[in-house]
């Protein structure tokens, strides 16, 4: 069977996610990142609401800090401007803390061109990108074995 480019995509954000799991690492998918600027605009609304905390008590205390990873206001803000700024949202896959820091991840299955490009505007914008080149055969071979009940 021939794999379709989005399937070896997926299959690669698979194996990224597993090891920033097995090394203990923060991390949340840029695929929906709507998810980041709802969060932003919470914590935003909540700080107006209620002035007396500060922004980072929010950012970190937010029942959807998991949508970011950030923890303090600047981080996050940084975050929500840089992907306001960005054109292609697809070009990052992950933001991951990595070394007490907000960083970039991309996930690629070859070498191209783009990965030239995301690492020169992620060191624009003074990220540090992590970039993941996945080998994932084209062709999976598999079986199909039918079973009659008796």
């Amino acid at each position: 069977m021939r794999l379709e480019q989005e399937d070896l995509n997926a299959i690669g954000e698979i194996v990224v996610s597993r090891y920033f799991k097995k090394g203990g690492l923060k991390f949340t998918s840029l695929r929906d990142s709507r998810r980041i600027f709802k969060a932003y605009n919470e914590v935003d609304e909540q700080y107006k609401a209620y002035p007396h905390m500060s922004r980072d008590w929010y950012v970190s205390n937010s029942v959807d800090k998991d949508a970011y990873i950030a923890s303090t206001w600047k981080e996050l803000k940084k975050l929500v401007d840089f992907l306001n700024d960005l054109s292609d949202k697809t070009l990052y896959n992950f933001v991951v803390r990595a070394d007490n820091e907000l960083a970039l991840a991309k996930v690629e299955t070859q070498r191209s061109e783009v990965s030239k490009e995301a690492a020169a505007i992620a060191r624009r914008h003074d990220y540090k990108l992590y970039l993941f080149t996945v080998k994932v055969p084209s062709n999976l071979e598999y079986d199909v074995d039918v079973v009659n009940g008796e």
